[in-house]
């Protein structure tokens, strides 16, 4: 049921057009908040990519 409350607040964060940062942070912290590990993972290999994040 996690999945269905985040994309019902996603759906309505994107029609009231919320900006932009603010749904990325609320899409970070439920990734972060389900798969912490992964998340880890995939944020280091960015910054060793990029040498930065976003």
């Amino acid at each position: 049921m996690k999945n269905l409350e985040f994309r019902k607040k996603l759906r309505a964060m994107l029609e009231d057009d919320f900006e932009d940062e603010e749904i990325i942070k609320y899409v970070l912290n439920f990734a972060w908040d389900q798969y912490p590990r992964p998340l880890l993972v995939w944020l280091l290999a960015k910054i060793g990519q990029y040498g930065y994040f976003l």
